[in-house]
């Protein structure tokens, strides 16, 4: 394994390219909304995973999504807090 890393040379915008389609914060957004909110995580997973679903009809990643889009999942998100 130390050997096949000692050789690795990482293309940043490779990397990026491939985890962009995998919506890698939605993560992030299920714990915003736990901590925040104060949602259970089971709540938060499913308003998290009804937004990803929101943004994969439109068609766009989770941070070109309008506030208004996620409202309409979750009325309780009004920003960054």
């Amino acid at each position: 394994m130390a050997a096949m890393i000692a050789d690795l040379t990482a293309d940043p915008a490779k990397m990026r390219a491939a985890a962009v389609p995998g919506y890698p914060t939605a993560t992030d957004l299920a714990d915003w909304v736990v901590r925040v909110l104060k949602k259970p995580f089971r709540e938060a997973h499913h308003i998290a995973g009804s937004i990803v679903k929101l943004a994969e009809d439109k068609g766009v990643t989770l941070d070109q999504l309008s506030l208004e889009d996620m409202q309409t999942v979750e009325p309780a998100i009004t920003g960054m807090r």
